[in-house]
């Protein structure tokens, strides 16, 4: 098992991933696209005009996109790992190892959530006055999740390949690493991040002026985004395990070396 994270490296990896060729990346992920496509383009235009069940529309199409962008997800980690080729049509399917991702996806959240749930019930009960005792442990709870979040990011890659104990391996493998985990995330996620941004508002603004079909187009492109976004996040996530377990990840997994 390999000792320190090699940044820039499984940055560059998970780009490579992606765009070299961005073919081939088009060829495994178009199918989700296009779903990922059709469940935001039909919200954004349905919370517009329904702007009673706004907060339904957008409720309903978050509960649609969650398992879209997991089956993306698992899709990627397992054309990175295992230079998988199945893409288009193919890749749509839901297995145990979906559900088991969605499951985590979840659990992940609810740890926190139940704490933070504690810290209102108690800052509604002392008042106003002195919710500032609270800070304190606020502060503790977020560095905790985050805490927890790095050392089982990695159930996710394990779970897309079908392996067992997922969340314990991973427990073990990510000792030590969050700092230069975290670095290579923000590397990763930062550029796609700035490019849908910038982009939503436009979509948003768009449909609020009544242009459908233009706002249709650039959904298309949001959503084009999003599948970018996710798959670069699977990716850092799968050469990261790659890379701890001792794994080549030079050239960068199965799309460049298997396309």
């Amino acid at each position: 098992m390999s000792g320190t994270l090699p940044v820039t490296m499984i940055a560059k990896a998970a780009y490579k991933a992606v765009f070299h060729p961005f073919k081939s990346f088009l060829s495994r992920t178009w199918a989700w696209t296009l779903l990922i496509w059709a469940v935001t383009a039909v919200s954004s235009i349905a919370s517009e005009m329904l702007l009673p069940w706004e907060g339904v529309a957008e409720l309903l199409s978050t509960l649609l996109v969650i398992p879209l962008f997991a089956g993306l997800a698992i899709t990627w980690h397992r054309t990175v790992q295992l230079g998988e080729n199945a893409g288009g049509m193919q890749a749509l399917h839901f297995q145990r190892r979906e559900w088991r991702y969605i499951g985590v996806q979840f659990l992940l959240p609810m740890m926190v959530l139940a704490p933070s749930l504690l810290l209102v019930a108690v800052g509604a009960i002392i008042g106003e006055d002195h919710r500032l005792v609270l800070i304190a442990p606020a502060v503790i709870l977020v560095g905790v999740f985050f805490y927890v979040l790095t050392r089982l990011a990695l159930a996710f890659p394990l779970i897309a390949i079908d392996a067992s104990h997922a969340l314990g391996t991973s427990w073990r493998l990510m000792k030590g690493k969050l700092w230069r985990f975290f670095l290579t995330v923000f590397l990763t996620y930062t550029p796609i991040s700035i490019f849908i941004g910038t982009l939503a508002p436009q979509a948003a603004d768009t449909v609020h002026k009544g242009s459908f079909v233009l706002a249709f187009v650039i959904q298309g492109l949001l959503s084009l985004g999003y599948s970018i976004e996710v798959c670069l996040i699977a990716g850092t996530l799968s050469l990261t395990l790659m890379h701890l377990r001792g794994l080549n990840i030079e050239p960068a997994g199965g799309p460049a070396s298997t396309a």
